[in-house]
């Protein structure tokens, strides 16, 4: 379980960073989201970001980046202030991608840490019909590597 906070905390720190480069860019106030990509910012791009690569694209409720091989895909949830979301399947991209393949966590096993990650206040569930989870804001800040 330790592995995959250790994975959440650098997944938001690639989101928060992109996320920081486009307020201070475009001037914008809060989380930049899709419905100002394509407005307010291009909804695909790369920018160089802190001496790396950082490629993106808008669609649907979320945001695709691609930061050399890593892939950081995610969705905002508009309801709570444009939370970030993850899911098993885009998390797993990420741990496999950020990980190169080394990781020893299974995408059968994520739901379950999700869950118990709930518990732990790292996660929130809003619907326990969907297995999609919004990353606590204050586990990022308080989290120590």
């Amino acid at each position: 379980m330790e592995e995959v906070e250790r994975y959440i905390y650098h997944f938001l720190q690639y989101v928060k960073t992109f996320h920081q480069f486009l307020v201070n860019e475009y001037n914008m106030e809060g989380y930049p989201s899709y419905n100002e990509a394509g407005k307010v910012f291009p909804r695909s791009g790369m920018f160089n970001i802190e001496g790396e690569s950082f490629n993106y694209r808008y669609h649907g409720s979320g945001c695709t980046l691609m930061v050399d091989e890593v892939v950081i895909d995610y969705d905002l949830d508009i309801l709570s202030e444009n939370k970030i979301k993850i899911s098993d399947w885009k998390f797993n991209r990420f741990i496999e991608s950020y990980s190169k393949g080394t990781s020893k966590v299974l995408i059968d096993d994520l739901d379950k840490i999700f869950i118990q990650l709930v518990k732990k206040g790292v996660l929130e569930h809003k619907d326990p019909n969907i297995l999609v989870f919004i990353i606590n804001e204050n586990f990022f800040q308080d989290y120590k590597l």
